[in-house]
């Protein structure tokens, strides 16, 4: 509290008296430990997810917004508006890390889930929390076209990837 200009006080101020401490659950599950031990020896964290374990993956059609929609913003902001809406295609979807380590591969996982074409964007879970308690972010772009041998996808924009330990680039 804010000490008012001139005043004094009577006796000293007291503080939280959990002051310093940690929570010890979060969501009904034990916090991550903290890096070193009261006697400082330093204690690594052990994740429950497995090397190998399936990874979740969703995707987004990106489509041009309708003159409905864009009439519906303030005439102030249409300006500065992107005109194209994202919406989620189906669910999220669990594959395994070693078909999307290439860009290739995941050309091919999103034709095999998607089936048809346009422009998606390839979101993957990130260390930000939504009030689900996870939040997809943009990891590449994919745009699914028609040819004479059937869908062809090309991936761009995949830069954020290389922080994956199972992704290369070719």
């Amino acid at each position: 509290m804010a000490r008012t200009i001139g005043a004094k006080d009577l006796r000293k101020r007291t503080h939280r008296s959990d002051r310093g401490s940690k929570r010890k659950f979060y969501n009904g599950k034990p916090t991550k430990r903290r890096k070193r031990n009261l006697q400082g020896n330093f204690i690594p964290y052990k994740s429950k997810r497995g090397r190998y374990d399936p990874i979740s993956i969703w995707f987004q059609e990106k489509k041009k917004m309708s003159y409905e929609g864009y009439r519906k913003w303030n005439p102030k902001l249409r300006k500065k508006l992107d005109k194209t809406v994202k919406p989620f295609v189906g669910k999220p979807v669990k594959v395994n890390p070693s078909s999307i380590s290439t860009p290739e591969k995941i050309g091919e996982v999103a034709i095999q889930i998607i089936g048809y074409p346009g422009l998606f964007n390839f979101m993957m879970p990130s260390a930000s929390k939504s009030s689900f308690r996870v939040s997809y972010k943009k990891k590449a772009v994919i745009k699914i076209v028609e040819t004479e041998e059937g869908l062809h996808a090309r991936v761009s924009n995949y830069s954020m990837m290389k922080h994956y330990w199972f992704f290369r680039k070719r």
